[in-house]
């Protein structure tokens, strides 16, 4: 009877083997969890940015249709260059009661939407500011830009890969094509 109530002892209870095999088990784990959250985040970036590039195509294409003189003219048929976001251009506002020729209206609706608002310091919107990397163009192919010709917007961008491999960046495009 002795014995059989020392085998009882010995035995029972977790051994540090177990509990150390444990913790490397649940370690791993909490890494898988980590390395999940991190792919999450990139691809919830990675969505924004392409949310933010179709908003900036589907504005541009809407402030086109209300200026249908300058697309006529071919005015917006252009890639739209950062220097119109300085501090010394000269684009006049066509915000309110201003009153803008139809020249000064594309100028201002490409500066928007390169740029976005600027109130005091803060900025909102504007695919410079927005997307990294950025480019802004508008043409028609092979065909001169005017009324009832399909139009391309392009907005171009660089994002982080999907991957697990680092931090590379693949270069994206949001591309909409329509008739003013």
């Amino acid at each position: 009877m002795m014995l059989s109530k020392h085998i009882l002892k010995v035995q029972s209870g977790f051994s540090l083997i177990e509990i150390l095999i444990s913790l490397v088990v649940l370690s791993i784990g909490l890494l898988g969890l980590g390395g999940l959250q991190l792919t999450s985040l990139k691809s919830a970036n990675n969505a924004h940015f392409r949310t933010a590039a179709s908003i900036a195509a589907t504005e541009l294409a809407d402030r086109m249709r209300l200026n249908p003189s300058a697309v006529a003219n071919a005015l917006y048929e252009q890639e739209v260059d950062r220097a119109v976001c300085s501090t010394t251009d000269t684009t006049k506002s066509c915000d309110g009661d201003n009153v803008c020729s139809t020249t000064e209206a594309a100028a201002y609706d490409l500066k928007m939407s390169g740029c976005g608002r600027t109130q005091g310091s803060e900025r909102s919107g504007g695919v410079f500011y927005q997307l990294p990397n950025s480019t802004l163009a508008i043409n028609c192919g092979t065909v001169a830009c005017e009324a009832g010709v399909e139009h391309t917007i392009n907005i171009g961008w660089n994002e982080v890969d999907d991957d697990d491999e680092g931090t590379e960046v693949q270069a994206r495009s949001y591309e909409l094509n329509f008739i003013p």
